[in-house]
């Protein structure tokens, strides 16, 4: 009749251990997978994709105002080294 054969049997046992341990893991995963699917809320990321926007809008208005600023600061330089020159012309006219 039929004989088995005993090296294909522990390589059998092998081969479906592993696919045990193989639909075991993919249990736990997808188990994990709908907790996190749960905990996941669309409105808060939306939320906080408009509080983005709305910070890099209000990053790029300061640093325009930053430029500005600096812009300000030379005038200023500049106005106050003209003070500074009709001073020095208002003395030597003076003198």
């Amino acid at each position: 009749m039929f004989r088995s054969n005993p090296i294909k049997l522990p390589l059998k046992s092998r081969q479906e251990n592993c696919l045990q341990s193989y639909k075991a893991t993919l249990e736990e995963l997808t188990r994990k997978l709908l907790a996190l699917k749960k905990e996941f809320d669309p409105g808060l990321t939306k939320d906080l994709e408009a509080k983005l926007a709305e910070t890099v809008t209000e990053i790029g208005a300061l640093q325009k105002e930053m430029r500005n600023a600096k812009g300000l600061d030379s005038i200023k330089t500049v106005a106050s080294q003209l003070n500074d020159a009709k001073t020095w012309w208002s003395r030597l006219s003076w003198s």
